[in-house]
């Protein structure tokens, strides 16, 4: 970060991070490092794949918070932070959001909300679906939009997202993991 503040000014740090980055990690994590060092002042955007690497490539970011790219621009390192935790969310009254224990099944049967290719997690569920027995049943909507994910999972009782997911200190992120509340 040294580089940030000779470039731009004593301490400023340009990040840009991926949705699910700001959701996850930075969700806690930038409020405490803002209260720690209140003398640096963070710019923060949202950017996914090749726009994050665009973003590198014109020099507009000093620091990138995202998955692992394909490949590393010149110049730059990648530190993994946290390892993925893929969690099948649904509404509390979805019938996989009751068993004890899921059946291969009952998974294979369900309406999935999918994640757009590319996307880690659509990945994971794009291997899992392979072991289905049927074609995998998807809903109509296809999106990386977290605030329209959350509305379908609660308005569209079949849609069921498989989605990367770290639940972190915040006691509500830990208590929507696994189910949503009812519409």
């Amino acid at each position: 970060m040294p580089s940030a503040r000779h470039q731009h000014g004593q301490g400023v740090v340009r990040l840009v991070a991926s949705a699910a980055a700001t959701n996850g990690l930075l969700l806690d994590t930038l409020p405490e490092f803002s209260d720690q060092y209140p003398g640096v002042q963070v710019h923060l955007a949202e950017a996914e794949g090749q726009d994050q690497l665009l973003a590198i490539a014109r020099g507009e970011v000093d620091l990138v918070v995202c998955r692992r790219p394909p490949v590393l621009p010149e110049g730059w390192e990648f530190h993994p932070l946290r390892d993925d935790r893929y969690v099948i969310l649904c509404r509390a009254d979805h019938p996989l959001a009751g068993a004890r224990s899921l059946k291969w099944s009952d998974i294979a049967k369900a309406n999935w909300l999918v994640l757009p290719a590319g996307v880690a997690a659509r990945q994971r569920f794009d291997d899992l679906a392979r072991n289905f027995p049927l074609p995998a049943r998807t809903y109509p909507v296809v999106t990386r939009s977290l605030n329209m994910l959350w509305r379908l999972t609660i308005s569209a009782p079949s849609a069921t997202p498989i989605i990367s997911w770290r639940a972190t200190g915040n006691k509500s992120a830990q208590a929507g993991v696994g189910r949503t509340p009812r519409a």
